[in-house]
């Protein structure tokens, strides 16, 4: 599926009860508090850390007293992590494939290891295996 297509569907379920905007509302307002008091308290960058204590209040007040106000800032904000995940697993996929797999397999070739038998070798029409029986006593599984 195409990145806006995965990320509307997402959002489109999105769980937006009172609970999780009540959570949301505290959860995100806490932090942002928490990093405005530590800018104030490291007296660095006075503009920044007032807009971080203002949001964080405004939120944690939103999310106790009206959290249905938060259903929009929830919406963008779930949004732009949902676009946010699909872009970084991507990107992590990418780095896996390009720096782990492919010189794994250019390994491989090198030394002309072959992971799976794909040819049948001396003279065999087969190569299954088969299977012992066994009694498998169901009251005594482990």
């Amino acid at each position: 599926m195409s990145w806006i297509k995965d990320v509307t569907h997402e959002i489109r379920e999105l769980d937006v009860s009172e609970k999780s905007l009540r959570k949301f509302g505290l959860t995100v307002g806490i932090v942002f508090l928490v990093f405005g008091v530590l800018l104030i308290w490291k007296r660095a960058w006075t503009t920044t850390n007032t807009i971080f204590v203002a949001v964080g209040f405004s939120l944690v007040l939103g999310g106790l007293l009206t959290p249905n106000r938060l259903k929009t800032v929830y919406s963008i904000w779930m949004g732009s992590a949902f676009a946010l995940g699909w872009v970084i697993s991507r990107f992590i996929l990418i780095i896996l494939f390009v720096f782990v797999l492919t010189p794994l397999s250019i390994i491989a070739k090198l030394f002309g290891k072959k992971f799976l038998d794909l040819k049948f070798k001396d003279g065999k029409s087969t190569y299954w295996i088969p299977k012992e029986k066994r009694k498998i006593d169901y009251e005594k599984m482990f």
